[in-house]
């Protein structure tokens, strides 16, 4: 198996990069460690260009080898020679320009915006009937870690799914968690979270429960084929949980949790 490694070829897939964030520096960082996993398969990713608001930022990770900084987005989606688009910005604005764009040019497009596409899943279904050459990756998108999106789409086939309930988003379940397991307060658990870098600056997305309830919309679709437009679903946040509420959840022989049931 070893000699079979490497004598096989490898082949280069040059990536286009959209954010370096958090989630940008993270996806560097893994495509890096799994050099040698990717190479035994027969590829390697070449993160050719990177696309960022502010070039002059200092970033906390590595830049690969020959990687250009860029802040135009048609730097990246004019240049033929990039076949993926990896899109980790975030938001629904810019963001779905650049996977529209990336869609309508039949370029294949990874992201884990589930905001994004929750709110625009319609039109990225037709994108790509209409690109057959247009393929979408997004497991990252919904609970990457377990996965879920690549066992809905395959291993469910002949199934009739009934319901979908689980925890959807970390940030809450952390809080939440730590709040029973200290009696500690709301605020100053979500303080250590940001401090963890567990939770944004700005958390209103995980603790208001929307970005479970984006999630929720996705996996609905893949679970029944009915898009469900996420705000037609209803959705309770947590900022308003105290000690209190798992002192009687506690009582009742429950606690307290923030799932996604569709």
């Amino acid at each position: 198996a070893q000699g079979q490694t490497d004598t096989m070829s490898v082949k280069e897939i040059s990536i286009g990069m959209f954010g370096a964030g958090t989630v940008g520096g993270g996806a560097i960082e893994i495509i890096r460690r799994k050099k040698e996993l990717f190479a035994s398969l027969g590829f390697s990713l070449n993160v050719k260009k990177i696309c960022v608001r502010d070039a002059s930022k200092k970033r906390d990770f590595e830049l690969p080898a020959g990687c250009a900084i860029v802040t135009d987005p048609k730097e990246i989606l004019d240049d033929d020679s990039i076949q993926i688009v990896v899109e980790l910005m975030g938001g629904t604005t810019l963001a779905w320009d650049i996977v529209r764009a990336s869609l309508e040019k039949g370029k294949p497009v990874v992201t884990a915006n589930k905001a994004l596409l929750s709110k625009f899943l319609p039109q990225v279904i037709e994108l790509l009937r209409a690109k057959p050459s247009a393929k979408l990756g997004l497991e990252a998108a919904v609970c990457g870690g377990i996965p879920i999106i690549h066992t809905l789409q395959h291993d469910y086939l002949g199934d009739s799914i009934s319901e979908i309930r689980g925890i959807m988003n970390g940030t809450t379940n952390y809080i939440l968690s730590k709040m029973e397991s200290e009696g500690a307060d709301y605020a100053a658990v979500l303080k250590e979270a940001q401090d963890l870098g567990y939770a944004e600056a700005d958390p209103a997305a995980d603790v208001e429960g929307w970005d479970a309830r984006s999630k929720l919309a996705l996996l609905c679709k893949l679970a029944y084929g009915t898009y469900v437009p996420e705000e037609s679903i209803p959705c309770t946040g947590i900022s308003r949980i105290t000690a209190e509420d798992f002192a009687y959840a506690k009582q009742l022989g429950g606690t307290v949790k923030i799932l996604g049931v569709g």
